[in-house]
Order: structure tokens, then sequence, then C-alpha cells
């Protein structure tokens, strides 16, 4: 009897069995269980992206439809709170705003859509307001839509989005950069002072002058640690010139150093022009430094490979004064120069002069009316006359 019993619940729970995998074979389609659902497809439980109708799901390895934010293979995707459904475009989420692209991945930095630019931080979320990407600043309306073309708040910003700064807030914004701290003040003449300390300590100054005759910048640094940051400001503040001619002049100071110019444009001669084209006609180039400030009518530096070589200048007091003097290895370039601005001596002479200047820096001739210098310490050949 007992043997009986055994056998007959073996069958009866083999028939359930079947029934429940016979059942299970032919679910399919959306089923919901403690509060979950899955898909079925031909019976088997589905996993993955899952395309049902005209919208997007996933299910995850259990094969629960997910909803909210899910990070799958290196992206995120906001599936509806409600039907689990994949979204695009723009989704507002915990009172923020982020947009997910036509496969439902969600963008990050700059994008494009309806006429206007967007940014999207590294988490997703659109900003709005004044921010700093890539070391430029730009302005972004409520709505995230950049700004260009306009002014917000006094500045100016450009065609591209870019706040346009002026060349002292360039200057400043590369201070902050490397950490230093500037304190300003107004000069008698009206520009203004930028004295520059790095952990409480003085390492220079820069001084803008931004209206007037005497329009144009200074700067100046301690010792020659500061180099690539003066070079930095120069660049910002306009200086009309390369990094390694801005290095060359520093190099040749020792010690403390500065750099002055001006953008007052200066008046051409005939002799000025014919001088600066024999300057380019030799490979260097001339480039005006100062016009019409600190005795100078003018004040040329001559650069030759990115290199400092040279100098040409008049000064206005005592008569007038013009002066040629460089390295001596372009003495020929110096007494073409020279010549051009009306040095008064003729060209064998002067070349004569200078070669004995250059073997015996002693000598001087007393019968002419110019002089001639040269100092083999530094290899530099000065020629001088007044006017």
């Amino acid at each position: 009897m007992k043997k009986l019993f055994v056998t007959i619940f073996t069958v009866a729970f083999l028939l359930v069995g079947i029934s429940s995998t016979s059942e299970a074979a032919t679910k399919t389609g959306w089923v919901k269980s403690a509060e979950h659902w899955f898909y079925y497809q031909s019976g088997h439980l589905y996993k993955g992206w899952l395309k049902s109708g005209n919208s997007w799901y996933y299910m995850d390895s259990s094969g629960v439809m997910k909803t909210g934010w899910v990070y799958v293979n290196k992206n995120w995707y906001y599936l509806n709170t409600t039907n689990g459904a994949m979204k695009t475009g723009w989704v507002n989420s915990g009172g923020k705003w982020y947009y997910l692209n036509s496969s439902g991945a969600m963008k990050t930095g700059w994008f494009y859509t309806g006429g206007k630019w967007y940014y999207l931080n590294s988490s997703g979320a659109m900003l709005t307001g004044w921010q700093t990407i890539g070391g430029k600043q730009y302005y972004l309306y409520p709505s995230g839509a950049m700004a260009s073309n306009t002014t917000v708040s006094g500045k100016t910003i450009g065609s591209d989005g870019v706040v346009v700064l002026s060349k002292v807030d360039k200057a400043l914004e590369s201070l902050k950069s490397f950490g230093a701290t500037v304190h300003s003040e107004i000069e008698s003449d009206g520009g203004t002072l930028y004295n520059i300390q790095k952990g409480n300590i003085n390492i220079g100054f820069f001084i803008a002058r931004t209206s007037g005759q005497d329009e144009g910048y200074e700067i100046g640094f301690v010792t020659h640690t500061y180099t690539d940051l003066a070079v930095q400001l120069a660049l910002d503040l306009g200086y009309n010139g390369t990094v390694d001619e801005i290095k060359s002049l520093i190099n040749k100071q020792n010690g403390p150093f500065d750099i002055r110019w001006n953008t007052t444009p200066v008046q051409l001669t005939a002799q000025l022009t014919k001088a600066i084209n024999d300057v380019a006609s030799s490979g260097a180039i001339a480039k005006l430094q100062l016009s019409n400030e600190m005795g100078y009518v003018f004040n040329y530096y001559i650069f030759k490979n990115n290199q400092y070589i040279g100098q040409i200048y008049e000064l206005d007091y005592l008569g007038g004064q013009i002066s040629v003097n460089g390295n001596v290895q372009y003495a020929d370039l110096l007494e073409t120069v020279a010549l051009d601005l009306g040095i008064p001596s003729t060209s064998d002479h002067l070349k004569t002069y200078v070669q004995k200047v250059i073997n015996d820096p002693s000598y001087i001739d007393y019968g002419v009316n110019y002089q001639v210098r040269y100092s083999p310490a530094n290899e530099v050949l000065v020629i001088n006359w007044n006017l």
C-alpha cells in the first residue's frame, strides 16, 4: 500500500511540473510580478534593450524592467519613471535639465540644437549664467542658450560666445591662474600700476596707460624666475612680438628686468622708412617699441630669427640724438642703418672708424661729429650722433 502511494504521488508531481513548464513556455509579452515588470518572448525571459511598440525599454540581468537613470555600455540613459520607456531630447531630473540624443544616450559638453548652443557639464546637467569653459568665459541664459553678439553686465560677448576681455583683464586672468595676487593704484599720469605678489612677496608689476599720448604698457619682475609669466603678460597686453623675441629681450638684461612699449604711431620720414626697409632686406625686422614717450621720438628693436640683435632710436632732448646699436656681428647692418638715418659721414669713413674701434675699443676719432663705441664684454657696437 505504501509503495502504491509513492508511485501515485510521483506521477502527480510530474504531471504538475509538465503543466507548469508548458505554461511558462507559452508566456509572451509583458508580465507583472511582485511590483516588477518582465517581458517574455516565446516563454523566455527577455534581457537587455527591448523594442516594444514605438518605445525602447531596458531589462536588467534579472529581466526586471528598469526606470530612471541607467548606465549601459559607458552611456547614461533615462527611462520614464512611470512606464520605463526610454526618453530622448530634453529631460528634467532632480530639478536639472539633461539632453538625450536620438539614441537615448546622455550628452555632455557643447552641443547645438534648435539653432542654439548649450553646455552640459560632465554629469550631463545643463549650465546657466557665467561659466568659464576651456579657459574662456561665456554667458548662458536661464534657458541654457549661449549668448553671442551682445553685452551682458557690461561685458562684450563676441559671435563665438566668448567674452571679449580687455588687455588688462587678460593679464589679470593670467596672474590669477599663476596664483598671484594683484594690488592696483592710480598713478599721477593717469596710468594704473598693478603690483604683483606671490605668497605676500612682491615679485613684479605692470603698468597700463590706456589713454593720452603715453598710451602703452610696462612689465617688470625682480628675477628671471618669472620669465615665462612676463612673456604671457606681454602677449596679453598686446606686445608686438613672438615668445622667443620677448625672451631675448629679457635675457639681455641681468637681474631685475623690464619691457616697455606704447601703441602710439610714429611719423615715418623717408630716412626712417629706408632704414626699416634695409633692415628687412637683411632678413631682420625692426619693431617699434616707443614713440613720443620718455624722450624718445622713436625707439625700434631689431630682431633676427626671433632674437634681439639691435636697436635704433632718436631722442628729442639736447637738440636731438640718434643711436644705432647692437651685436657687433651685425656691424655692416648697423652701418647701413646709420647712413640711412643721416649720420654725418661717408660710408668708407664710417666703416673704417668702426673697424678701428672694434680692434681697439679705446680708439676715438676727434675729427668727426659722431661717436663709435664698442664693448667687448657684451659684444655691443654703438654708433651715436647729434642732430
